[in-house]
């Protein structure tokens, strides 16, 4: 049986499969030349999720908004994220940021913007992020999501086994058969239905 790591690498090589090969360039040209690649977060029509406006966006489209300097949290700057599981969205695409890139945490901003590609559901596993944001029976034993957006995710059989889940949206999550023994709660918002939070503020399974 191949470990972990072995199928990891594997699926490495292969890259997002979907991807043409023109996008798979354009993102080593991308990378080549200093752009930031990071994550953002859309709604099912490809439209932001988090706030903003704008129509829907595809692999190829390149965003840009005049001025000298990227203001987060307003309309001065396009934005994006490395950690996609702590925003709201039901898609997750790479992008390319340009320029002057501010942060903020995990949020930063650009005055220009490239969106490189998305990635499917079936190609979660190239980050827990991305994962514990589209689901597909994610494996997120011991991760931190300390107030994480995963409203509406789909977590159906994620190993959340001492995942760090205070403070973390789960609102109309699908937590189907999801393993979340032993995740930290905390006692600031309710468990997930099927769950009980003990004294100690970690989650046990319903009898």
């Amino acid at each position: 049986m191949k470990t972990r790591e072995q199928l990891h690498a594997e699926r490495a090589q292969k890259g997002l499969p979907h991807w043409k090969p023109s996008q798979r360039k354009r993102l080593q040209e991308c990378i080549d030349q200093g752009a930031t690649i990071v994550y953002w977060n859309s709604d099912t029509w490809g439209r932001p999720a988090n706030g903003g406006s704008g129509g829907s966006v595809y692999a190829g489209l390149v965003q840009e908004i005049p001025g000298i300097r990227p203001v987060l949290c307003g309309p001065g700057a396009f934005h994006a994220t490395k950690e996609p599981h702590r925003w709201a969205g039901t898609r997750v695409w790479v992008v390319a940021m340009w320029g002057v890139v501010v942060w903020d945490g995990d949020k930063c901003g650009s005055l220009k913007r490239e969106i490189l590609g998305e990635i499917l559901p079936s190609e979660a596993w190239v980050s827990a992020s991305v994962s514990a944001r589209l689901g597909v029976k994610a494996n997120l034993t011991y991760a931190n999501l300390t107030d994480a957006n995963l409203t509406r995710a789909d977590l159906t059989y994620a190993n959340l086994t001492r995942a760090n889940l205070t403070r973390a949206d789960l609102t109309y999550a699908n937590l189907t058969r999801a393993d979340l023994t032993g995740a930290y709660r905390g006692h600031q918002l309710p468990a997930p239905a099927g769950w009980h939070t003990l004294a100690s503020g970690y989650l046990e399974r319903d009898q």
